[in-house]
C-alpha cells in the first residue's frame, strides 16, 4: 500500500521495487476466499462437502446400519414367518413363528435391528389372536429397515454435514474478502505497472 501511495505522489518506477510474487499470492488468496465462500452456500455445501465426504462416511458406517441384501432377506424371512394366511394358524403357532423370526434377527448381531426386535417382542406380548395379528400388521417393516439402512444413515449424515456447513454470513464475508483482494490486485497492477506473468521468448 505504501508503494501505491509512493507512485501516486510521483515517485518513479526506478525508485521503488515491486514484488510480483506478492500480487500472485493475493490473486491465489482471492481464489481461495471465493472457493470457501462458495462452500458456505447451500449448493456449495451440498456439492463440495457432501460429495467429498460420501466415500469417507460410507467407509465409517461399515459397521452401522443394514445392507440392502440383509434388508431383502429380513423381509423375505418375515413373509415366511408371518404369511398372508396367518389367521389360519393357532395363536401359539403364530407366537412360535414370531419367536423364531426374532431369533433370526438377533443372529445378525446388529444393534441397528434392536428397534425392530423390540417391536416384534411387544407385538407378540398378548394372548389374543386378533390383537396379535393386528400388532404384527401395524409394524411397518420396510419403513423401519429403510431407516437403519446403510444408504439412509450415510445420506442423513451427509445432509447434516451440508446443513452445518451452510452459512450465509460466512459466505458473504468470504466473497467480500475475495472481491477486495481481487480489486487490490487490479489496482496495484495498473498503478504500479507490474507484469504478473513473464512471457517466454
Amino acid at each position: 500500500m505504501l508503494k501505491i501511495i509512493g507512485r501516486l505522489i510521483g515517485l518513479g518506477k526506478e525508485e521503488m521495487k515491486y514484488n510480483r510474487e506478492i500480487l500472485i499470492f493475493m490473486l491465489i488468496s482471492a481464489f481461495i476466499f471465493f472457493t470457501i465462500g462458495v462452500s458456505h452456500t447451500k449448493e456449495g455445501a451440498d456439492f463440495i462437502y457432501a460429495n467429498r465426504l460420501k466415500i469417507f462416511l460410507e467407509a465409517k458406517n461399515e459397521k452401522a446400519g443394514v445392507t440392502k441384501d440383509d434388508i431383502d432377506k429380513i423381509i423375505f424371512d418375515y413373509k415366511e414367518a408371518v404369511p398372508v394366511n396367518v389367521r389360519e394358524f393357532e395363536i401359539n403357532d403364530i407366537k412360535d413363528r414370531v419367536d423364531n423370526y426374532i431369533h433370526q434377527l438377533k443372529n445378525y448381531n446388529n444393534p441397528s435391528l434392536n428397534e425392530l426386535i423390540r417391536s416384534m417382542e411387544d407385538a407378540k406380548d398378548t394372548d389374543n389372536k386378533e390383537t396379535l395379528i393386528k400388532n404384527l400388521n401395524s409394524i411397518d417393516l420396510k419403513e423401519m429397515l429403510n431407516r437403519v439402512s446403510k444408504t439412509y444413515i450415510t445420506r442423513e449424515k451427509l445432509q447434516n454435514v451440508a446443513k452445518w456447513q451452510e452459512n450465509t454470513w460466512l459466505s458473504i464475508m468470504y466473497f467480500s474478502l475475495a472481491t477486495l483482494n481481487l480489486f487490490m490486485v487490479i489496482i496495484i497492477k495498473v498503478i504500479c505497472d507490474i507484469k504478473l506473468f513473464k512471457r517466454s521468448v
